[in-house]
């Protein structure tokens, strides 16, 4: 009570300063520090923060940065550009730019992109001017003069580690010159430095060039970005579609166009910047400005020297018109620069992001090193909640390869197994297993990488912004650059990939495809061309069954050099035949056609290639170039991807130029198929319904009809208008109709009843769930009822799969087909404004969900099982909002049916029981409602995720991080453990992976070690040469200590604390109420493992199981048999169990709150904690159970092995110190890390000596290969002794020497004679005998006979 009085009076002091805009005396004094940014402890480097009081501190940050951001944000007022705002990331601005430099990359436009840096940004923000932008956002009057009062009143001094400075100084000490700034560190500052950003961020809108992008398809409107900022950083897009658009200066070369309009925009952003009061740091701020060049096969980046522009020069707005021109850095296409944390660059290159992770990850192996080397769990979470964030954060703009990134994973993965207390070698498939398989789910950075790509990926489809347009976009190149008629994340990426150019997006797809991860998107969102006549098909899904590879990327390139995509666009109008011009590599325009797609360029390309593409139509159809299966019919409403522009009716040619129509006349009075090039106007466009549709082509100088055809159009047997509420009801995709499931439709009367009642605001609406996780259904009911008892209501099934078909997704689903039918009804009534319903839920969770509106939603934070109806609610609120509809969601408690008869509740308790029956009734409604577990992606979602087929709608980082490296985890288990396929099925895994995740993480490598058999039990040490006495256990001295010994040690100790285990186990066990048949059947089975006599039981006395639990009973058993009943101590047992105890469960009078799942999932986590604490026992009694005892036990096995070193020391080079330079009495007085590091020398010194005794005898020759060393020396020494020769012998010699040369110049090649390392070990001839000079046994080709 004493507090919140302490409280209340604190909040009625705020409230009365802001009433009295009079700020307290103690909130007007500060004090400034400065902080370092990462650059280096320069003055110029560190950052100024000011430090307020608390509670004022508090109160700036609750009204300005949390209130009325929200409310900023939810009207609409921010600029969607800025990314600094609720509910939107840091990560988001950086994917924005890279998209960006994406669809530059794909459309091969000219593009820049400027970065710009704000000197000291939250300093220089104008306080008079947050008045009015603050005032915009919705601040009222007396709030924000209140901030203006403190601004201006506040007094600062300054704080270093020397202390506090005594002088002050205050914004006002100059009168003339007021300081300004909104005081960085403060909880108001970004708020109102965003809203004085806001009319800088519209001027530079509304009067400079925007960057204009065109989706694939001309059916979606262009879309234009201008700027992409996050809080003070801030970048300014432009590119060539929108200086064609905007820029009237036609005459100068492209390149120079867009550097000019880059020019403007930033000394236009640089004035208005100013204007609010702030200033660029020219040295700091840098522009990319890029263009393609065609290499003949291929596009590459232009040099900025081969772009033959001018750098951009910018001269600083001041006061008194001073500043002088300074030229703004501009960097080439493959520098990667820093901006937001991440080093990007537009070619996509990683290289030097690689590097500063490289530093990161050298900086914290060295902060490891600092850490004490006891405290693991420090170390474990400085990596869990420090490295990862660092290395994970700056990757997501970044499209890096397994390979990328190894030379990262490998040191983080020691110093993860170190830390975790385990050894280097371990298993990396063990590494980086799930939980569920018994890894130790340390995802591999590369997995995490691509994880946090696909997560904000589906975040933005849902997201509805521009990050969603520009994805979009980037996506429909990518899909016209494969020319399938599939969604390209369907295709298989390994032959696919090279046909695209590599983006962000298609980078998700080529990493996650060969994991088993599928990304489905619904059909209005995804574009893919669909074909356009009867018989049509797609010519990359043709070409790809005949070709791979190269061949394959070079018919393609043939393919978007003609611009087209299905086999129509080649074809004849009349269906039979491909055309000549398309075969001889010509373009529409040669055939009369235009192409209603935007194609990315592509130059011109070799002879090769086209000679490819003429030589699969040929293989394709023919030399005849006849098509197998003719074209039929055009489709209605299809989307026309190459439009025929000539028209024949009669005599006269017509062709259609977008808008206009010209006509063309036959060259004399007997010709229908050639007409004169001259095109005439033509008006009467009403002909072109009864006209052919023709094929042209250009020769000798006039125009010829080579193909016509009727247009013959399939009939659209499409929808009528809707007249009814069943009407619109059928409308719906199947997939809503399945959520607001089987209807019970009211009359027109009660319909009218409804429609007023809603108007009124008294309709009400109320729903209710239900769950059978045995029969795997659930179902839910909903009924809307007005005022007088008119009501239409509704019951149906809740999709998904077993997991996912909880009680909460029953509840929810209800609650969405209420809002769902009621936007039908506004429909159909035409309700255009107002409205209210008041819907009711007896679960509570979903009534806070409803109620919190999902104003601020992302989708990486929704954990329950219900993202799709969360993503449809969503949506469903947006539309009912925009029409000024309001609803409120309450809870009713549920069941009270059973407290007294229903006619005494209210009617909101009386229809949840009523709705609750309804739910029962469900279950039998026919069978197109009956529960499936496929569920489809809703047009509210974008897309969604698959795995193995199914939809993951919960939990989804995890079921990510579980699939990326289950595949490598079932494959050690096989290998390990002799895992079949059929046996992974009856394993329960999920209460494996919620015993591990209950445990600790160092607690958890040792559980992970026992169940994969890789403890230091004596018997491992022993084989790894880690203990060189024996592998007998060191408790019992009987037996070898073996990972089953442990748990059944003879050792007296040990077998009582097993029994007190055992019994601890048990009672744990029956508190969970686990049905007798199985303690029964698990004590059986369990007895000869744990070496425990158990006695009489009374449990053993009860009769054995019948019926159906016998069954069940028998299958356990088999199946836990050939598991092992070993891993069940360990985590491991057969999902039979679960089954058996949720039989016995519902067959008992007083069922337990628990379900069958959690009994299992505690069952095995108690059965895992029990082999723990055997494992734990064991090294108490070999190790010691306090430090004390460890440190003398470790103390006396260092001695033994110094006086084993001195009764039996071991070879040492000479170079080393004797053993026995120090008496042994001497050396048994050392500390134990001194000694342990004196006999880890030793060791060292004894491997050392073996070594280089090896090299020495490999470098040892036998005594012969010495002597005929000493016999070459001799004759060497010999000849140096001998008198120097007369110069008539030196002469005569000579000529011996030349005529020698000669003959082996004329009659044959000098034979080779080829060195060996090592010579044959020939017995030593003293007496060999000379050469002759016969040659026979000259080594070579024999001598020539004659001259040549």
């Amino acid at each position: 009570m004493k507090d919140d009085t302490i409280i209340g009076v604190l909040f009625d002091l705020v409230n009365i300063a802001f009433l009295t805009q009079s700020p307290l005396p103690r909130w007007q004094h500060a004090t400034q520090l400065m902080l370092e940014k990462g650059k280096g402890p320069a003055i110029e480097n560190l950052r100024i923060i000011q430090i307020l009081e608390a509670d004022m501190n508090w109160l700036l940050r609750f009204l300005w940065g949390k209130k009325l951001d929200r409310h900023a944000l939810n009207a609409g007022v921010y600029n969607e550009a800025q990314f600094a705002s609720p509910g939107r990331l840091c990560q988001s601005a950086i994917v924005n730019k890279v998209l960006f430099f994406d669809l530059l990359r794909q459309t091969k436009q000219y593009g820049a992109l400027v970065d710009n840096d704000a000197t000291a940004a939250f300093d220089r923000v104008l306080p008079a001017l947050c008045v009015v932008t603050c005032r915009q956002l919705g601040m009222p009057k007396s709030a924000q003069r209140f901030f203006f009062k403190i601004l201006r009143q506040m007094t600062y001094s300054t704080t270093t580690a020397h202390g506090r400075s005594l002088a002050t100084y205050s914004a006002i000490a100059n009168p003339k010159v007021p300081g300004q700034g909104v005081m960085q560190g403060g909880g108001a500052s970004l708020t109102n430095y965003k809203s004085q950003q806001l009319p800088v961020l519209k001027a530079y809108e509304h009067n400079c060039i925007p960057a204009v992008f065109r989706h694939a398809s001309k059916m979606k409107e262009a879309f234009q970005r201008w700027v992409s900022g996050f809080s003070d950083d801030v970048s300014l897009f432009l590119n060539e579609s929108g200086v064609q658009m905007y820029d009237e200066d036609t005459n100068l070369p492209m390149a120079q166009r867009v550097r000019n309009a880059l020019q403007r925009n930033l000394e236009k952003y640089e004035e208005y910047f100013f204007t609010a009061g702030g200033a660029l740091n020219i040295k700091k701020c840098f522009y990319y400005f890029v263009g393609f060049l065609w290499t003949g096969t291929e596009w590459r980046y232009r040099a900025n020297a081969e772009m033959e522009v001018a750098p951009i020069q910018l001269t600083p707005t001041t006061l008194d018109h001073s500043g002088t021109p300074q030229q703004v850095q501009w960097c080439e296409a493959n520098e990667a620069q820093r901006t937001l944390g991440s080093c990007i660059a537009p070619d996509g290159n990683f290289y030097r992001q690689l590097e500063v992770l490289h530093d990161k990850l050298t900086a914290w192996k060295q902060c490891l090193r600092n850490l004490n080397s006891s405290n693991l769990q420090a170390k474990w979470l400085s990596y869990q909640t420090v490295f990862m964030k660092k290395i994970m954060y700056p990757l997501i703009g970044h499209c890096c390869g397994y390979g990328d990134l190894q030379e990262i994973q490998k040191p983080v993965d020691r110093e993860l197994l170190h830390l975790l207390g385990l050894n280097e070698h371990f298993p990396r498939a063990v590494l980086h297993a799930p939980l569920k398989y018994g890894g130790l789910g340390s995802v591999t950075i590369h997995g995490q990488h691509v994880i946090e790509k696909l997560i904000l990926l589906v975040h933005h489809m849902r997201e509805n912004g521009q990050i969603r347009e520009t994805m979009l976009s980037s996506m429909g190149t990518t899909q016209l650059e494969c020319g399938s008629g599939q969604p390209f994340f369907t295709l298989p990426a390994d032959t696919w990939y090279q046909l695209v150019t590599s983006t962000w997006i298609t980078h998700i797809w080529k990493e996650c495809q060969p994991t088993g991860i599928d990304i489905k998107f619904h059909p209005e969102i995804f574009w893919v061309p669909k074909p356009v006549r009867e018989n049509d098909v797609c010519i990359m899904d043709v070409v790809s069954t005949m070709y791979e590879g190269e061949q394959l990327r070079r018919i393609n390139m043939c393919r978007i050099k003609l611009q087209v995509t299905f086999i129509s666009d080649i074809a004849a109008v009349d269906g039979t035949r491909i055309l000549l011009g398309y075969y001889d590599g010509k373009r529409h325009q040669e055939s009369g056609r235009r192409s209603r797609l935007n194609w990315p360029p592509v130059g011109e390309l070799p002879q090769s290639w086209w000679q490819l593409w003429r030589e699969f139509l040929i293989r394709w159809c023919g030399s005849a170039l006849r098509l197998q299966k003719p074209l039929g019919r055009w489709f209605a409403n299809a989307e026309m991807l190459t439009q025929c522009c000539f028209f024949l009716h009669g005599r006269r040619l017509i062709m259609q130029h977008k808008e206009a129509c010209f006509e063309f006349r036959p060259i004399n009075s007997r010709a229908r198929t050639r007409f004169e090039p001259r095109a005439y106007p033509f008006d009467e466009v009403h002909l072109l319904a009864e006209a052919l549709v023709v094929d042209i082509t250009y020769k000798h100088k006039c125009i010829y009809v080579i193909a016509q055809s009727a247009q013959l159009v399939m009939p659209d047997i499409g929808a009528q208008a809707p007249k009814s509420l069943e009407d619109l009801f059928c409308h719906l995709p199947p997939e809503l109709q399945r959520t607001i499931g089987s209807v019970t439709w009211p009359d027109h009367h009660a319909l009218i009843d409804i429609i007023q009642s809603v108007q009124e605001g008294t309709l009400i609406g109320v729903s209710d769930g239900s769950a059978r996780i045995r029969d795997a259904k659930a179902t839910h009911a909903w009924v809307i009822q007005a005022q007088n008892g008119s009501e239409i209501w509704g019951h149906g099934p809740v999709d998904g799969v077993t997991e996912a078909r909880t009680i909460h997704h029953a509840e929810l689903q209800g609650q969405t087909a209420i809002l769902l039918m009621l936007s039908l009804i506004i429909q159909l009534a035409g309700i255009n404004i107002g409205g209210k319903i008041a819907t009711f839920c007896d679960n509570q969770a979903v009534v806070k969900k409803m109620q919190r509106d999902w104003s601020i939603w992302r989708y990486r934070n929704t954990k329950g099982a219900d993202s799709d109806l969360q993503a449809q609610l969503r949506n469903v609120l947006a539309e009912l909002k925009g029409a000024e509809f309001t609803y409120a969601t309450e809870w009713v408690q549920g069941h009270q049916d059973e407290k007294g008869p229903a006619q005494s509740y209210p009617k909101q308790v009386a229809l949840n029981i009523r709705m609750d029956d309804e739910t029962k009734t469900a279950y039998n409604l026919p069978g197109q409602w009956i529960t499936q577990q496929f569920i489809p992606v809703f047009k509210a979602e974008g897309c969604a995720v698959y795995i193995g087929g199914q939809k993951i709608t919960s939990n989804l980082q995890l079921n990510l991080r579980e699939r990326w490296h289950e595949d490598e985890a079932k494959a050690y288990l096989s290998r390990r453990h002799n895992f079949t396929p059929e046996m992974f099925e009856t394993v329960s895994w999920q209460a494996l992976r919620y015993s591990l995740t209950k445990l600790s993480p160092h607690r958890r490598a040792t559980a992970v070690k026992a169940i994969h058999r890789h403890l230091p039990t004596q018997e491992k040490l022993f084989t790894q040469g880690r203990v060189t006495l024996s592998s007998l256990c060191p408790r019992c001295l009987a037996e070898e200590e073996s990972n089953a010994h442990v748990f059944c040690c003879t050792h007296l100790a040990s077998v009582t604390q097993r029994k007190a285990d055992w019994r601890e186990l048990w009672k744990s066990l029956h508190q969970h109420r686990t049905a007798t048949v199985i303690e029964q059947t698990w004590r059986y089975y369990l007895q000869s493992l744990i070496a425990i006599p158990l006695g009489n039981s009374i449990i053993e006395g009860l009769p054995i199981a019948h019926g159906e639990v016998a069954v069940l009973l028998q299958q356990a058993v088999e199946e836990q048999s050939a598991i092992g009943w070993e891993k069940l101590l360990l985590g491991i047992g057969s999902t039979k169990w679960k089954m058996i105890q949720e039989v016995i469960d519902n067959g008992h009078p007083k069922p337990p709150q628990r379900s069958a799942t959690a009994w299992m999932n505690a069952a095995m986590h108690q059965l895992l904690k029990f082999s723990l604490r055997c494992w734990k026992y064991r090294n108490e009694c070999v190790h010691g159970s306090t430090r004390q005892e460890q440190k003398q036990i470790a103390l006396t096995k260092v001695r033994e092995q110094i006086k084993s070193i001195y009764a039996d020391p071991p070879p040492l080079a000479p170079r080393f110190q004797s053993i026995y330079a120090i008496p042994l009495d001497h050396r048994l007085k050392m500390t134990l890390q001194t000694a342990e590091q004196w006999v880890s020398l030793i060791a060292h010194q004894a491997r050392v000596t073996q070594h280089n005794f090896k090299i020495l005898l490999s470098q040892h020759k036998p005594m012969h290969t010495h002597l005929r060393t000493m016999r070459k020396e001799a004759r060497n020494q010999m000849k140096e002794r001998r008198l120097p020769e007369t110069p008539r012998k030196a002469r005569s010699r000579a000529i011996q020497l030349a005529n020698a040369k000669m003959r082996e110049k004329l009659y044959c090649k000098p034979a080779k004679i080829t060195k060996h390392k090592t010579r044959k070990k020939l017995p030593c001839k003293r007496h060999s005998k000379r050469h002759t000079g016969s040659t026979s046994d000259m080594p070579g080709p024999p001598m020539r006979r004659h001259p040549p």
